[in-house]
């Protein structure tokens, strides 16, 4: 790739994000350290010059459009890919800023823009937000195991909450979701971890009903049942 193509990229990134809107714009001040990583990326790294190349269309389609979820998901899924493969953060506020825009816009607001958004948010740091937004996603759709996950996930890994606050939400979630496979597969995995057997040993033998051929539940069933017979022995 010559440097006249490598820098009409670079300038379609720049030019076309600012003409979408402000809230696609680059900050003068990040744009000179952008231009040099970039470049440098799209010299060697093909994928990444495709990424890019997707996320710029997927911008402009936007205001084409702009009462459709569509557009603002496929935007903010193509910043996010340029961000995995350029492990440039800046890239995610942009896709944070297209789920944002896609909320803002559209009356009814699709559930995955919010869980999406509530992703972005998760990777720059900002958990509070993080958590607003997969508890709208939630409140989007109730019957959805994914959004509560994605919550629950955030609550252990990122916010260290209690054991009491995470149980509850595995609670409020078994009321509400629809098919609840994944939901029980947390929770069994979340009871094992914290030390409650008896309870993990239920949630998986209520996994094997629904995959009664399933080798590794089986083989978690079995560890559980050893371990609280070692445990019945010491007392």
């Amino acid at each position: 790739m010559n440097r006249g193509t490598l820098l009409t990229i670079i300038a379609g990134v720049l030019i076309l994000a600012a003409l979408v809107g402000g809230s696609y714009g680059f900050k003068s001040w990040k744009e000179r350290s952008l231009i040099t990583k970039i470049e440098k990326q799209l010299s060697t790294d093909v994928k990444t010059k495709d990424l890019v190349a997707a996320a710029v269309d997927a911008a402009s389609k936007i205001a084409s459009n702009p009462t459709s979820p569509q557009p603002y998901l496929l935007s903010g899924m193509a910043w996010k890919s340029v961000a995995d493969a350029s492990k440039e953060k800046y890239f995610y506020q942009k896709a944070l800023d297209a789920y944002k825009s896609g909320i803002a816009h559209i009356e009814g607001v699709n559930s995955i823009l919010f869980a999406n958004a509530g992703d972005m948010a998760k990777e720059l740091g900002d958990y509070a937000a993080a958590e607003g937004f997969y508890r709208q996603a939630i409140a989007s759709s109730p019957g959805d195991a994914g959004n509560y996950i994605s919550l629950i996930e955030l609550y252990r890994y990122r916010l260290n909450k209690s054991q009491r606050d995470i149980l509850a939400e595995y609670e409020a979630a078994m009321k509400t979701v629809v098919y609840g496979y994944n939901l029980v597969a947390s929770r069994a995995s979340y009871l094992k971890d914290i030390g409650r057997y008896e309870d993990a040993l239920g949630d998986f033998e209520t996994l094997l009903t629904s995959k009664p051929d399933s080798q590794p539940i089986k083989n978690e069933i079995a560890e559980l049942k050893a371990i609280i017979a070692q445990q019945n022995l010491k007392k």
